[in-house]
């Protein structure tokens, strides 16, 4: 799970996954799905220097929860958090790996349950909602299409999965090679022949990202929890 973000676009003037949500932090709700799961093993928190005491108190009551320093962009700290499973993915005890924004606090065990089951099964699985307001532009950027090209397109979320194996390897050789993805998929596609298999999302698997996201978030956590 990522936490390396900064809090920026939403003035928080502190990394936002660790602003308060309901009873827990934005960061503690997924968190806790995850450990809670009865299909994930281990759960790898991938954060900040500057917040490992933060992480700490997080993961205090939370088993089994491993903290790692990040890197400086997204794909660094993925890296470094696939290489602190490394041993145990050459071993085969872990075959699957999920890579969750941390700033995503609502996800639901049974979207979990589904890229597991999908990544598991195809290689790779990135869950997404359709979207039907957006227009493809033109390779010259001169005018829109509309409807697009595609079939559909789609916002992707997290959790990503993706078998353990070729996942590692791929951002070994990303690193290697200087290559620098959008996400997690756009590197597995790179350096992988596993199919990515699109799972449907959820309208409230919302990501934090100004403050709106955070005030509809309060809203649903209110809902769920009185």
């Amino acid at each position: 799970m990522l936490a390396g973000g900064s809090g920026a676009r939403i003035g928080a003037g502190r990394n936002k996954v660790y602003l308060p949500l309901g009873e827990r932090t934005v960061l503690g709700w997924s968190l806790h799905a995850f450990a809670a799961h009865p299909e994930i093993g281990t759960v790898v928190l991938v954060t900040r220097a500057e917040d490992a005491e933060q992480a700490g108190r997080e993961v205090a009551d939370l088993a089994p929860v491993e903290i790692v320093t990040g890197g400086a962009t997204r794909q660094k700290s993925e890296w470094c958090g696939l290489h602190l499973l490394a041993d145990r993915i050459a071993a085969d005890t872990i075959d699957t790996v999920l890579i969750h924004d941390g700033a995503r606090p609502l996800v639901s065990s049974a979207l979990i349950s589904a890229v597991l089951a999908a990544a598991r099964a195809d290689g790779g699985a990135v869950p997404g909602l359709l979207r039907d307001d957006l227009a493809a532009a033109t390779p010259d950027g001169t005018a829109l299409r509309w409807p697009p090209d595609a079939e559909a397109l789609v916002a992707v979320q997290t959790p990503q999965g993706f078998r353990a194996r070729p996942l590692l390897a791929a951002y070994d050789r990303a690193r290697a090679e200087g290559f620098v993805g959008t996400d997690t998929a756009s590197c597995v596609q790179r350096f992988t022949d596993l199919a990515v298999r699109w799972v449907p999302g959820d309208e409230r698997n919302l990501k934090i990202t100004y403050p709106h996201d955070l005030a509809r978030a309060a809203r649903l956590v209110s809902s769920v929890t009185r």
